[in-house]
């Protein structure tokens, strides 16, 4: 994969801009959401025809739908407008997007990836894998991999573009960070399971896997928590709350481990996270489970930091989404072992 040209946004800097075949884009591609749908688009394409918005269901894409954006294509030069704009991007960006146009997007970085990327696909009529960062007002780095696609009804005149993406706030994560030692991992169970360090959280990992089956993610039905003794009083349980246009999630806790409330010094149960009283911990718990909602992956965090109350959290914590309909997270499990000194 070549490095691509930087863009005039100055804040915009990208290390894969490739338009190509699947075959020649799969092995690139690290978000495993992505691979699914460029994989999905590849098996709808037949005798050298593109495929159509008809070829894809709704409920064909549940697994992503949160991530994704579509846009109509009209006019040349091409205008592309807003059918679709996932619900996830409300947590990243300024709410919903809907009906308008993608010069009205407001971020200036965003807008010109995506405007560069639809003129690529539309020219090369291929996919587009892109993955880089950018900066946003406050100097927040954001992570993205994206995967762009072009659809049409005829089979030939592109009049659609279907675009998967996935964001990460490394800046956000790297100034939490600093002000102690904290570690987020947001990873495949694969890799993710040679991290943990506590073998109860392993186990909690192994249980996860094994409830969820042949779905992307299990359901809060499919497993009793009381069966989960061998982390008694160290387990978490957050309702997501969806967020208002330009706002973000928010997490309650409908359940707050009697061990982690000895420690804590307070029960949170019916209450939010961004009630927390501790400051700093808040936004770490903020961002974790912001993560592990957008991205459907369970995340790891390895805490050693003082807070403000002054006193030192020393903790491993695994964050697991659930979802009702097994492809949007509702739910957060979260198994948490304090580490001794």
């Amino acid at each position: 994969m070549r490095i691509m040209e930087r863009f005039s946004a100055r804040m915009a800097e990208l290390d894969v801009f490739e338009c190509g075949a699947p075959a020649q884009l799969l092995p690139h591609i690290r978000q495993p959401l992505l691979g699914r749908l460029l994989r999905d688009w590849q098996a709808r394409c037949a005798n050298g025809l593109l495929p159509a918005r008809r070829d894809f269901a709704p409920e064909q894409l549940g697994y992503i739908l949160g991530n994704l954006i579509l846009w109509d294509i009209q006019g040349d030069p091409p205008v592309a407008t807003y059918r679709l704009y996932g619900s996830n991007f409300a947590i990243h960006r300024i709410g919903e997007m809907t009906g308008k146009r993608l010069d009205q997007l407001p971020d200036p970085a965003m807008r010109s990836m995506a405007m560069h990327g639809l003129q690529k696909v539309i020219a090369e009529r291929q996919p587009l894998l892109t993955r880089g960062r950018y900066a946003r007002p406050g100097d927040t780095v954001v992570a993205i991999e994206t995967l762009t696609l072009p659809l049409a009804g005829d089979g030939h005149r592109i009049d659609m573009i279907l675009h998967g993406q996935f964001n990460e706030f490394r800046g956000y994560e790297a100034r939490l960070a600093a002000s102690g030692n904290f570690v987020m991992q947001c990873e495949p169970v694969e890799l993710l399971q040679t991290y943990l360090r506590d073998p109860r959280l392993g186990r909690l990992l192994q249980d996860w896997v094994r409830w969820r089956g042949r779905h992307d993610l299990p359901s809060r039905s499919d497993f009793n928590i009381e069966a989960l003794d061998y982390l008694a009083g160290r387990l978490v349980l957050c309702d997501i709350v969806p967020p208002t246009p330009g706002g973000m999630p928010r997490f309650r806790y409908s359940l707050f481990g009697s061990d982690i409330a000895e420690t804590r010094g307070f029960d949170l149960t019916g209450k939010h996270i961004d009630e927390y009283p501790d400051s700093i911990f808040a936004a770490r718990a903020q961002l974790a489970c912001v993560q592990a909602t957008d991205r459907r992956l369970p995340l790891r965090i390895k805490a050693d930091a003082p807070a403000t109350s002054r006193k030192h959290s020393r903790f491993e914590a695994l964050v697991l989404p659930l979802a009702a309909d097994h492809e949007t997270p509702d739910t957060l499990l979260v198994g948490q072992i304090s580490m001794e000194s």
